[in-house]
């Protein structure tokens, strides 16, 4: 019996002698993962989209402002594919998928101008995200030295939740590719 149960888990985990209908329903749940991630686990990337930031008045604030709006279509590309799980086609997901993937490739080494604009021609600092680290800057004052840890640990956060989200998009975009080889054939 123990036997069975296991062959049963690695099929399920290796997706080998699976059904399309059985992978289909796992990669709709890991929409529900994919949501789970900036929403839950990951939730500064939920107040970064939420900080409502706008109306800059210096450099760092605009930068602000550009992590303000990456956070904010990231994740309602992520909240559109969790609000239609059940209805959205293949097609539909990978492209959502996509434009995550590409959203957050676009952003991890984005470079700013001295006036604090997005410029593609400048060599990025090889700072990760910093238009999220000048973000959590703005939300998290400090005061005391305790604020700066903290402050640090929620860029920590953030970028682990990004690495996440692309990890999670990556293996969902895995098993699409899977799904229309079994349809194919």
């Amino acid at each position: 019996m123990k036997t069975i149960r296991l062959a049963d888990l690695l099929a399920l985990k290796y997706k080998l002698a699976i059904s399309p209908a059985e992978l289909e329903n796992s990669l709709r749940k890991k929409i529900s993962i994919l949501s789970s991630l900036p929403n839950k686990l990951f939730n500064i990337l939920k107040a970064c989209a939420d900080s409502g930031a706008s109306k800059p008045k210096n450099p760092n604030e605009r930068i602000a402002v550009a992590g303000h709006l990456f956070c904010k279509e990231l994740l309602s590309w992520i909240d559109y594919m969790q609000n239609n799980q059940s209805t959205l086609s293949l097609g539909e997901i990978r492209e959502a998928l996509l434009n995550i993937g590409n959203l957050i490739e676009r952003n991890k080494n984005a470079a700013f101008n001295k006036a604090g604009k997005y410029d593609a021609r400048i060599e990025s600092s090889g700072r990760q995200f910093p238009h999220i680290s000048e973000l959590i800057f703005q939300m998290v004052p400090i005061k005391r030295k305790h604020d700066k840890t903290l402050r640090d640990e929620q860029y920590s956060k953030a970028r682990t939740g990004l690495a996440r989200i692309v990890s999670v998009a990556s293996d969902m975009m895995d098993d699409i590719r899977k799904l229309e080889v079994m349809v194919l054939e």
